[in-house]
């Protein structure tokens, strides 16, 4: 005769954190992370720079299609497309980096 088959809970569909613990966040929480994000790049001599004003141009060697490189400590991440929202610009990321590019 077979033993009855014992029921098997239910995993929670959210981490919950014990009351005790809720107000202690982890480490992680607190490390800084510079974020970049380079649309194109340009050289110039530093008396051209020197000479621009407010308003000067610059051209980047980069066309409108070009992906944005997103980068997190100076180490390339993600690659992504300039989009805008409302009055804000934002990055929609469209490729992360494989560890091994990095």
């Amino acid at each position: 005769m077979d033993a009855p088959a014992e029921a098997v809970p239910e995993m929670p569909t959210k981490r919950t954190v014990p009351r005790r613990n809720r107000h202690k966040e982890p480490a992680f929480n607190e490390i800084m992370v510079e974020l970049s994000v380079v649309l194109g790049r340009a050289s110039m001599p530093i008396h051209q720079l020197l000479k621009m004003g407010r308003g000067a141009v610059i051209e980047l060697a980069a066309s409108v299609d070009d992906d944005a490189h997103i980068y997190a400590n100076n180490r390339l991440i993600a690659r992504g497309q300039v989009v805008v929202v409302g009055e804000n610009i934002a990055i929609s990321i469209t490729e992360t980096v494989p560890i091994t590019e990095m």
